[in-house]
């Protein structure tokens, strides 16, 4: 074959090849992790036999992760697991029973948040995205509408301040929910009240297994400045001290932390 007819096989050869990719291109398909709860409390941190409310999920070799802890998953017998402890350079402690537990495949966790901003959730390979580090349990969404497109949003509290997200409630525009009544979700970070008049209600969801879960609520445009314009959150706070709480100061804002004050009592903190 001359060198002329060799160079035409390669040019056909290689448009051949390109074509073929194109039209034959990988499927993705998008993981999640399992979330389960602990059955019992681990009391020690050299304890490595746990128990969970479902052993669904679990497989030798998988990542444990509890409360930003990472543990190897080493046995595993219905509902019980046994593990290595403080694995992925975090540190073993204990955890109460109730607490929230992730498992999966071990690249499934990360050990950094991603880049604030926009997201396109059916193009991320697991969620929810974990930073085994920091505890940083971080959700695509794009609810808000279509013409917002999909958000990074966190459910703890993140280093990027100027970046979490904000839902705005009782503003009627894009992006923004209209109500007087709106029940906390666990990816909502910042909840920003606006424009209403009357009274408003948060309702919290409940705080086992999400210590260090913090929300941040406004009054964003004075709506409480009246006697009649009051946002009052629903729930038990302060260790069980307080029932609800109403921000009454004109653009007031309120932070909320999740704790315990035993090893089996979680609550809602102001701070």
């Amino acid at each position: 074959m001359t060198r002329t007819r060799m160079n035409r096989f390669i040019v056909r050869f290689t448009l051949l090849a390109f074509a073929a990719l194109a039209f034959a291109a990988p499927a993705f398909a998008q993981a999640s992790l399992t979330q389960t709860r602990l059955a019992t409390r681990i009391s020690s941190p050299s304890q490595t036999v746990i128990t969970v409310s479902s052993g669904t999920g679990f497989a030798v070799g998988n990542l444990v992760y509890i409360d930003r802890e990472a543990m190897l998953t080493r046995a595993v017998a219905t509902a019980t697991i046994t593990v290595s402890r403080g694995y992925a350079g975090t540190a073993a402690t204990e955890h109460v029973n109730g607490s929230i537990v992730w498992t999966g495949v071990a690249h499934y966790f990360y050990f950094g948040d991603p880049n604030p901003g926009a997201c396109v959730p059916n193009q991320q390979a697991v969620l929810p995205y974990i930073n085994v580090l920091t505890g940083n349990i971080w959700y695509c969404r794009n609810d808000w509408g279509a013409a917002l497109g999909g958000k990074w949003q966190g459910i703890n509290e993140t280093p990027f301040f100027a970046s979490l997200p904000v839902t705005h409630l009782a503003l009627a525009t894009t992006g923004s929910l209209t109500t007087t009544s709106y029940t906390a979700r666990l990816d909502d970070v910042m909840i920003a009240f606006t424009t209403w008049t009357g009274a408003i209600e948060l309702f919290l969801p409940g705080a086992t297994g999400l210590i260090g879960k913090t929300y941040i609520i406004q009054d964003r445009a004075g709506i409480s400045a009246n006697a009649a314009n009051t946002i009052t959150i629903r729930h038990i706070l302060n260790g069980g001290a307080t029932s609800n709480t109403t921000i009454q100061t004109n653009y007031g804002t309120l932070r909320l932390i999740s704790g315990i004050t035993s090893l089996s009592a979680y609550y809602w903190f102001i701070w």
